[in-house]
């Protein structure tokens, strides 16, 4: 039921209240993680048989995902920007109810609060990070931790690694996991096949952002010294100013590699099924979702041997060693090559995504809220 802006509030009595300053935000993994799982919470609640309201909060212009069970509300206004808005009157107005925040950061004044806590990146990975952002959110982290009734994460290595950072105990983190359907209703976009002529030149597909950590520039060095001259080399990810520190990225002597940028889901998907195959050269996942779309649209998975990947690839994916530029090339030379490799990994690839649906997540979550009393 979405609450128009001007009119009333549904009772509120012990409302569960959703952080929504993701849906103002660019969707990058940690939106999309949020976006997802909120919407399949909402498909569950009707079977839950409680009577108890969730509401989500937005900021001014937001973009909200479609809800039928949810209220949506616009709270505050433009003045002081995102930040303001989370920190100061996000706690203010969810006074005396739990606030639930899906994408990683919450507010420092609120104290009945959960918080997903994607990974421990900021403290595994420092340098990856510009200072201010890293002081700020690990700040934020470690008082949540101490004042949170629950964590939430996305899997079993970032809740060990978190529990190891923050002195949480493990008995109040849990892991709810990811889905990977979310692309699959995407029709594809003829025009983009037209226009990079997806069908008429073999390519293999990277996605990531430009943190360090995503370790494109060795991919990139990998793909330079590989003897396939038709092949190329797509490279798909959003630039985060202010968050990441700046990153080199290595000289295109081939001309064969393409840089993206931000894609639509409709584009990314239509490049998921046409590439050869896909690749994650990551030294550091705390999940791992592009690798799980891939998975679900039936493109052959490539991964790095490091943190969360090995959990949850399992057996769909062929591994390397990321920091070795010749294990790489090793493995997109296979890509490209080996049609039995690709059928293997297109088939495994298939039954491990089925296992990650955001049903699953939600059913994980709204069983966390439950367990620690909170729901």
């Amino acid at each position: 039921m979405r609450d128009p802006r001007a009119g009333t509030m549904p009772s509120t009595r012990q409302a569960i209240w959703v952080n929504g300053k993701f849906t103002a935000q660019p969707t990058t993994g940690v939106q999309r993680v949020a976006g997802e799982l909120l919407c399949a919470v909402d498909r569950l609640l009707p079977e839950s048989g409680r009577a108890r309201p969730w509401v989500l909060l937005c900021p001014p212009d937001a973009h909200p995902p479609p809800l039928k069970h949810i209220t949506i509300r616009t709270i505050g206004s433009h003045l002081g920007g995102l930040h303001f808005w989370e920190q100061a009157l996000l706690p203010a107005y969810s006074a005396g109810h739990l606030l639930l925040n899906l994408s990683g950061p919450a507010p420092l004044l609120k104290r009945r609060q959960v918080c997903m806590i994607p990974d421990a990146a900021l403290f595994d990975c420092p340098g990856t990070y510009q200072f201010g952002f890293r002081l700020f959110y690990r700040t934020v982290f470690r008082v949540v931790a101490q004042t949170a009734p629950l964590l939430l994460t996305l899997s079993e290595y970032s809740r060990q690694r978190l529990s190891q950072h923050l002195g949480a105990s493990l008995a109040h983190a849990y892991v709810t996991y990811a889905g990977s359907e979310h692309l699959q209703s995407q029709p594809d976009d003829q025009a983009l096949v037209a226009h990079l002529r997806l069908t008429d030149h073999p390519y293999l597909l990277a996605v990531a952002s430009q943190s360090p950590a995503k370790n494109v520039g060795r991919l990139i060095e990998a793909f330079h010294g590989m003897a396939h001259p038709s092949a190329r080399l797509l490279l798909v990810g959003r630039l985060l100013p202010g968050v990441f520190s700046p990153m080199q990225p290595s000289p295109d002597r081939s001309g064969r590699i393409v840089q993206l940028g931000a894609v639509t889901d409709q584009q990314l998907a239509t490049l998921y099924r046409h590439a050869l195959g896909f690749v994650c050269p990551s030294l550091y996942e705390g999940l791992g979702l592009p690798p799980l779309e891939a998975m679900a649209l039936g493109c052959p998975v490539a991964v790095s041997r490091e943190a969360a990947l090995p959990e949850i690839c399992g057996n769909g994916a062929a591994y390397f060693d990321p920091r070795s530029t010749d294990d790489i090339r090793r493995i997109l030379e296979m890509l490209l090559a080996d049609a039995e490799l690709r059928d293997t990994l297109r088939r495994n690839g298939r039954l491990v995504a089925a296992r990650f649906t955001w049903e699953r997540s939600a059913r994980r979550l709204l069983g966390a809220l439950e367990a620690a009393g909170l729901w």
